[in-house]
């Protein structure tokens, strides 16, 4: 049985030859072909994640045969009945998307020729706010108790009438 060459091209089969291992004794009889088929038919080994799926076919061949085929003969005789890189280039790869810019429809142009907004104020100063300067970003500074204290002896050494009730904390009634 002899297969057009288009056909041949089209699904990536060659012509059959049976596999020999080195001791010439057919590795593949009846029973493991078919096995075989069944098993590609539900996990088929092309495409991004072909090595999991010889995995699950590899599994399923070697329940059903007595002696076992490696990954290696069956990607052999994967090798020989089909053209594998064909295939894989022919599979639709699922993780690669292609990257598209994004545009405005043309009903948003009068919008996109427009000057970007700015805050104005109420005595008509335009007012710009950098990131940076926001009070949020700011970093908060926490003082310490002693620094209060000494504030207090320093302004009370400087003969200046100074009002400030700070009440002396101990450590213990900071822990309740």
């Amino acid at each position: 049985m002899k297969l057009s060459g288009m056909f041949r091209t089209c699904f990536g089969i060659k012509q059959y030859s049976p596999m020999v291992d080195q001791a010439g004794l057919d590795v593949w009889n009846l029973e493991s072909e078919i096995q075989l088929f069944h098993a590609i038919l539900n996990h088929k080994p092309v495409g991004a994640d072909r090595h999991f799926q010889m995995i699950y076919v590899c599994n399923l061949v070697n329940s059903f045969v007595s002696d076992p085929i490696s990954t290696d003969d069956i990607w052999k005789k994967l090798g020989s009945l089909y053209n594998m890189e064909e295939l894989h280039d022919s599979e639709v790869n699922p993780f690669q998307s292609k990257m598209k810019e994004f545009s405005l429809p043309e009903e948003y142009d009068s919008l996109k020729s427009l000057k970007y907004p700015r805050v104005t104020s109420n005595s008509g100063i335009s007012v710009s706010r950098s990131p940076r300067t926001d009070s949020c970003s700011q970093k908060r500074t926490r003082k310490s108790l002693r620094s209060v204290d000494s504030n207090t002896t320093l302004a009370s050494s400087t003969n200046s009438p100074v009002t400030t009730t700070v009440s002396s904390v101990t450590s213990r009634e900071k822990r309740r």
